[in-house]
């Protein structure tokens, strides 16, 4: 298996590669065979394209589990209905991220993407996200309700190690800005527009503990709510999302800033059909999520700038869709978490339905509040009695159950 994806990484690194469909069976060990092998289990199939500059790489993964007639069954061409499409395995991990060198070499710093799914209908979700880590200085950063300070708590040890104090209509929410040089301590705050003649997001510098920017939004309603802010991967491009408290004059419910983060300055504002409570960015940086109350996502594009496609959040026999609160996507980039009162609510982005609703098991009488682990395995679920439950978002098995003397609300780590 390593030598075969040393061959592949070895490639012509800048030609043209072919846009034709390849297909290529593994065995349950990720080394290369035959389709009518009998050790086939892995149906990796997988194209690069360009289109207006950008390298694409699409690829599926079906996992296969043959019957005692599979040679009969493959000699016939019918071995694909055997197979069902999987997000991926730590066996064929190795030969994927090979065709993902070549996509990176192909692009040579140009617009890239990799599209995982069935090719025909296809969903953006990068394999180059891994599992995050603790960093090796885990820290809080939250906006003090009561003195209204900018505030980073050491979660080592237990101190407050930076705190600012920011315009007083810098409200939140607030995003943090990635940085390749280390921890970041760049802060965006969303500012409630009530208090201000015109609307404004505050840039804070943790570090040195001063306000760096506030800069001016002049086409956002000062009436208007902010939803949250979020940004691409490499902090080069920063996104703050409104909700409007009434349509304007071509009916739009809210707009989506998009800002240059590096000069400060706004790039470009897309106005939204939807009315957003909620912003997610994909773990990939290339699609962000809006999500509505209303029971619609938007998906926003980030390579081309666009919001050309829009998916219902309410599933049939099920609970109302997105009731508004916290959003998490897992790291994988497949699935969105939510609840719906005491149910874990699992929104698949590949097929763009609710998939699953798992049941806490929590007493209906009292508010849910949602926090999920950053590995995304794990939710916490807890009420204003005291009561958390720890739930697998996969299988939906209560892992536990905490009674704490008052109201709780968790933060899960990895």
């Amino acid at each position: 298996m390593k030598t075969l994806c040393l061959l592949l990484i070895s490639l012509p690194a800048f030609g043209q590669l072919p846009a034709t469909i390849q297909t290529q069976w593994l065995d349950s060990e990720g080394n290369k065979v035959a389709a009518t092998d009998p050790r086939a289990r892995f149906k990796v199939v997988s194209q690069f394209s360009s289109e207006d500059g950008v390298k694409t790489l699409s690829y599926t993964i079906r996992y296969c589990r043959p019957p005692q007639i599979f040679l009969a069954v493959a000699t016939l061409g019918l071995v694909t209905q055997l197979c069902v499409v999987v997000p991926g395995n730590a066996d064929v991990d190795p030969f994927v991220q090979s065709l993902v060198t070549q996509l990176f070499n192909w692009a040579r710093g140009n617009p890239w993407q990799i599209i995982y799914g069935i090719l025909a209908r296809p969903i953006r979700s990068s394999l180059t996200t891994v599992q995050p880590l603790a960093p090796p200085d885990p820290s809080l950063v939250l906006l003090d309700g009561l003195s209204g300070n900018l505030l980073k708590f050491d979660l080592t040890t237990g101190t407050v190690v930076s705190q600012l104090t920011p315009p007083t209509s810098a409200i939140g929410p607030l995003g943090i800005r990635p940085s390749a040089d280390g921890p970041s301590n760049e802060v965006w705050v969303a500012n409630g527009a009530y208090q201000l003649a015109v609307n404004q997001v505050t840039v804070a510098d943790l570090s040195g503990q001063t306000v760096l920017a506030n800069i001016p939004l002049p086409s956002i309603p000062t009436s208007a709510t902010p939803a949250g802010i979020v940004f691409t991967n490499s902090g080069a491009t920063a996104f703050e999302v409104f909700r409007y408290a009434s349509p304007d004059a071509s009916g739009n419910k809210g707009a989506l800033v998009v800002f240059n983060a590096a000069q400060r300055v706004v790039n470009s504002t897309l106005l939204l059909q939807y009315p957003p409570a909620a912003i997610v960015m994909a773990p990939d940086g290339l699609t962000v999520y809006l999500l509505s109350t209303g029971g619609e996502i938007t998906y926003y594009d980030v390579l081309s700038g666009t919001a050309d496609l829009s998916a219902s959040t309410y599933p049939p026999g099920m609970n109302s869709g997105y009731p508004g609160g916290n959003v998490f996507i897992h790291p994988d980039g497949t699935r969105l978490f939510w609840n719906v009162g005491i149910y874990l609510t699992v929104f698949d982005l590949t097929t763009r339905t609710v998939t699953t609703q798992f049941n806490s098991g929590l007493p209906t009488t009292s508010t849910v509040a949602l926090e999920v682990s950053q590995d995304g395995s794990t939710a916490t679920m807890s009420n204003g009695a005291g009561t958390v439950v720890l739930l697998d978002t996969r299988y939906g098995i209560v892992q536990g159950t905490i009674q704490n003397p008052g109201a709780t609300l968790a933060f899960p780590g990895n």
